[in-house]
């Protein structure tokens, strides 16, 4: 169970990364709370007449202490140009550097992911310094620049070190840190009017220390190593002599077998894969066994398959970096003609843009539709997205894995938990935007959350699986950059649309069609990518 280590320290980064991305966009949505009725109508630094009121009570209640948005001038088209496309901008365009460069770094990638967290922390924490929305605008880009690197990292390492039964359940515990940091960063309401927005940022960025730290102690320095795939129990390793065991294979190591360990895992070493046999196919065939054009549909080796059984080092040539796959633009252009992935990031692109919709901008409805209720919002937003977010992404990953296992390991089953479970989220935001107690929506909110939330595990495990396992660094930057980007428009149409709202609270007609249409599409759109992938099969 090594490989459940290892996913766990991914997932502490991972909630740092998105208290970093978050913070931001909650501690500049709210107003001081004495000031929240009279302020009801009118934005940061607003000199119409109607707002003289609102821009005494700023005043008289050290707004710009607690308050970025008062303290900067910012408008919602530039609250929403921040927490979306400055963020995306750089991070899904260098997602699409980084997938590729991850994929031929080995064991340096646990050193880039420590320069990366060190990085996106230190902007965080000049954010305290900012005055202007240009100076925060820098920083978010370098934020987004930093946490590129993130995902391509963590789901190589989880590609290459968690069995593939296990797969879809990893994916899902390291997704789990978006609901963990999503929480946190609500939670930074009340720090925000404890300490204020400034000590607040400084703080935060902090933490990148201490998780820097653990990823250099914790993470295996032989991450980036061959791949683990197709090592359900009854499957052989690659070079392994048949019917060999775990522990026969583990023996070959010099050291004891590990607990839930297979012949390919024993044979690979989960912790160091410098000197690992060639991986398996995802189907459980070794290398020696393919059919070229088989392999050439899924992007692997092909022609020099079968060298790859005689010598690890003559299959890394066969199946890894070097004859088909080190030229980014090759594994580029073999990913996204895998039957399947442009159409599985299409649906996964459009779920994004309920996810942000949600996270930058249901606070901002919040604080006009129920002005009185800042704290209580902070504190149930807060344990909803950790609790209902948690339970919903790992009972996801485990009901992906169990439809998966029911059809032969069929990864592509797994899509149903988004088809329902985006279904269900939207007639559940749909109740949240039109109800007018505070309670019935965050009841409503807590359903959303454990409705749509399970689809991210099991999306992850149908990519993985529609792939070869030496591109998935490059698969995942792809999904991640054209997600991101594709997601990230809705804050900044949303702060166009706030701007031109007389009465904010009617900003809810365009948070339904950005939420509940777009969970019902991607919907849609998954069911339209799991049949025609299965019929080509």
């Amino acid at each position: 169970m090594r490989w459940l280590a290892v996913v766990a320290v991914l997932q502490l980064v991972n909630v740092l990364a998105q208290l970093d991305r978050y913070v931001l966009g909650y501690i500049a949505a709210f107003e001081p709370a004495p000031c929240a009725d009279a302020c009801r109508q009118c934005d940061p630094c607003d000199a119409r007449t109607a707002c003289v009121p609102c821009s005494e009570c700023r005043t008289e209640h050290s707004a710009t202490l607690y308050s970025l948005a008062d303290a900067t001038c910012l408008t919602a088209g530039q609250y929403g140009l921040l927490t979306g496309a400055a963020f995306s901008v750089l991070y899904a365009s260098a997602s699409a550097v980084t997938g590729p460069v991850l994929d031929g770094a080995g064991g340096r990638i646990k050193w880039i992911l420590c320069g990366a967290v060190l990085t996106w922390s230190a902007a965080t924490a000049s954010q305290a310094l900012a005055s202007s929305f240009a100076a925060l605008l820098a920083s978010r880009a370098v934020v987004g620049l930093a946490e590129s690197v993130l995902s391509p990292a963590a789901y190589s390492i989880i590609a290459r070190t968690v069995p593939a039964r296990r797969r879809s359940l990893a994916n899902s515990i390291f997704a789990v840190g978006v609901y963990w940091g999503g929480g946190l960063a609500s939670l930074c309401l009340l720090l925000d009017l404890a300490v204020g927005w400034r000590a607040l940022l400084a703080g935060v960025g902090a933490l990148g220390v201490a998780a820097c730290a653990l990823v250099a102690a914790c993470l295996p320095a032989g991450s980036g190593g061959a791949a683990v795939t197709g090592v359900d129990g009854g499957r052989e390793a690659a070079g392994a002599p048949p019917g060999s065991s775990a522990a026969g294979a583990a023996s070959a190591r010099g050291r004891p077998p590990l607990e839930d360990e297979t012949e390919g895992e024993a044979l690979l070493g989960r912790a160091g894969g410098a000197d690992a046999s060639p991986a398996l196919l995802d189907d459980g065939r070794s290398a020696g066994d393919a059919d070229p054009q088989q392999d050439a549909g899924r992007g692997g080796g092909g022609a020099a398959a079968s060298d790859a059984v005689l010598a690890s080092k003559a299959g890394e040539d066969a199946r890894g970096p070097g004859a088909c796959g080190h030229h980014s633009r090759s594994r580029v252009l073999r990913v996204c003609r895998a039957p399947g992935f442009l159409g599985l990031v299409a649906a996964s692109t459009v779920r994004f843009l309920a996810g942000l919709s949600i996270a930058f901008f249901l606070s901002k409805y919040v604080a006009v539709a129920f002005p009185d209720d800042a704290g209580a919002f902070a504190a149930s937003n807060a344990a909803i997205i950790a609790s209902c977010g948690s339970v919903s992404a790992l009972s996801g990953g485990w009901l992906g894995d169990w439809l998966a296992r029911r059809r032969g390991n069929d990864h592509l089953w797994g899509l149903w938990v988004p088809v329902v479970g985006g279904a269900v989220a939207a007639g559940a935001m749909a109740l949240l935007l039109l109800t007018t107690s505070f309670w019935v929506a965050m009841a409503a909110l807590a359903v959303e959350y454990l409705a749509a939330e399970a689809w991210f595990g099991p999306t992850l495990a149908a990519l993985q699986s529609l792939v070869s396992p030496e591109d998935v660094g490059t698969a995942t930057a792809i999904f991640v950059a054209t997600t991101t980007a594709g997601g990230s428009a809705a804050p900044a149409i949303l702060g166009v649309v706030w701007d031109g709202l007389a009465a904010k609270e009617d900003i809810r007609w365009a948070l339904l069609a950005a939420v509940s249409g777009s969970y019902l599409l991607a919907s849609a759109l998954f069911v339209a990518v799991i049949n025609p992938c299965r019929a080509r099969r």
